[in-house]
């Protein structure tokens, strides 16, 4: 008789597995912004930059949405939390950091002399510190991410329906989005959210489909059908393409999880500068404007990562400053 070896496979995305991808996410998202930053303005060219402007900002954000939603979920099962609860605790987690680097920014801003709606009036600076003004390309990540939050703490509510409410929510917000004009960037990785609460609630029954031979095969055989049309029709760059493309690095992502062995990385944590990849997704817009309007140059790309990621280290270590009571 086989020995049934299932459960020594059952690591799934585990906290320090999604960070690490979330940290990898974030770089990519960077990579992207700074690729569509220097082709739109002509000082790069050639086929990995045309990547990262193209793939690299929407499959990264749909990677940091499935891992959110499948980590909230998660937390979900091991400890219920009310509405109010969820929101002070999960959202402060969210908006703490968000606020701080758009206070400091705008400051610098300022001090700068940067052009800027941050800049063009002391309201509009008050109203960008804290996001109602939006004074980079970025921030509307964090706004829908603080929706689905809180569709999630309504959902939460609701447990043996919850995710059938969450996936009502979706479809309500991808509608409106679509009808009020939103770019497709705003609502084409909303599916991931919900996709990552499935992926936790049906572990058991995925990551042992992904482990079989034709799950892969079958993704693979369509990921290179995907890029062969990529590559012979440079302009299916749509909103389609990105869903498929997204859809199947999922896939293929899931499949890669599902074989590490159970406590593959265990009590691995990142280390202090890795782990303020959220802060890096907030500061490294606001360091590519202030690298064109204030300083009036383009860095190469290794100065760019590397004054991206220290202000993303100093961010993170202010967020981390304990005020007032100790959270729990």
């Amino acid at each position: 008789m086989q020995k049934d070896n299932t459960n020594s496979f059952m690591c799934g995305f585990s906290l320090p597995i999604s960070n690490l991808i979330k940290c990898i996410a974030c770089i990519v998202i960077a990579l992207h912004h700074y690729s569509q930053w220097g082709i739109d303005k002509g000082f790069l060219a050639g086929p990995i930059y045309s990547v990262f402007r193209s793939v690299g900002g929407d499959l990264s954000v749909t990677l940091f949405f499935l891992l959110s939603g499948y980590g909230l979920m998660a937390s979900e099962t091991k400890k219920h939390l009310g509405f109010i609860d969820f929101m002070k605790k999960r959202l402060w987690r969210l908006l703490k950091p968000f606020w701080i680097a758009n206070i400091i920014f705008v400051v610098i801003y300022w001090f700068l002399d940067t052009p800027n709606i941050a800049t063009s009036s002391v309201l509009n600076a008050l109203l960008s510190c804290v996001g109602i003004v939006a004074f980079d390309g970025t921030m509307w990540f964090v706004k829908v991410l603080l929706m689905f939050y809180l569709f999630f703490a309504i959902s939460a509510q609701i447990k043996d329906k919850m995710l059938l409410v969450m996936s009502v929510f979706l479809f309500v917000f991808i509608t409106v989005s679509i009808s009020c004009g939103m770019g497709s960037f705003f609502w084409s990785s909303a599916f991931a959210f919900p996709a990552g609460m499935a992926l936790f609630k049906y572990k058991d029954s995925l990551f042992p489909l992904a482990r079989k031979i034709y799950v892969p095969v079958v993704a693979l055989f369509f990921y290179v059908i995907l890029w062969l049309g990529l590559v012979y029709y440079l302009q299916l760059d749509n909103a389609i393409w990105h869903q498929l493309n997204n859809i199947l690095i999922v896939v293929l992502l899931v499949v890669v999880v599902s074989h590490l062995p159970n406590g593959f990385m265990g009590g691995f944590r990142l280390p202090k500068w890795l782990d303020a990849y959220y802060e890096m997704y907030l500061a490294h817009p606001k360091i590519l404007y202030l690298m064109h309007f204030s300083f009036g140059t383009f860095w190469s790309l290794p100065v760019y990562l590397l004054v991206s990621v220290c202000s993303a280290v100093v961010l993170h270590l202010v967020t981390m400053i304990p005020y007032g009571s100790k959270e729990k």
